[in-house]
């Protein structure tokens, strides 16, 4: 009797969980999609605020040394008698 071999064709995606099968691999449920996205949504919320704070501090320094470069323009130079 001969034996025939089955060859299985595997796609980069088998290949790259190590499964001959893709109904083999969990599939993504629509809950956990809209999970995965809210944490990135908050992730960049979050990192958004974060930048404004940055901005804000850096613009009140900004102004800061503003101010006092205009008050020592100002200023008269040498000794006043």
């Amino acid at each position: 009797m001969a034996t025939q071999r089955r060859q299985v064709s595997r796609t980069p995606a088998d290949t790259a969980t190590g499964s001959p099968h893709p109904e083999a691999q969990p599939e993504r449920t629509v809950a956990g999609i809209e999970q995965e996205w809210h944490q990135r949504l908050c992730s960049l919320e979050q990192w958004i605020c974060e930048l404004l704070i940055k901005n804000e501090r850096l613009r009140m320094s900004l102004a800061s040394t503003e101010a006092a470069s205009d008050r020592d323009s100002k200023r008269p130079e040498g000794p006043t008698n």
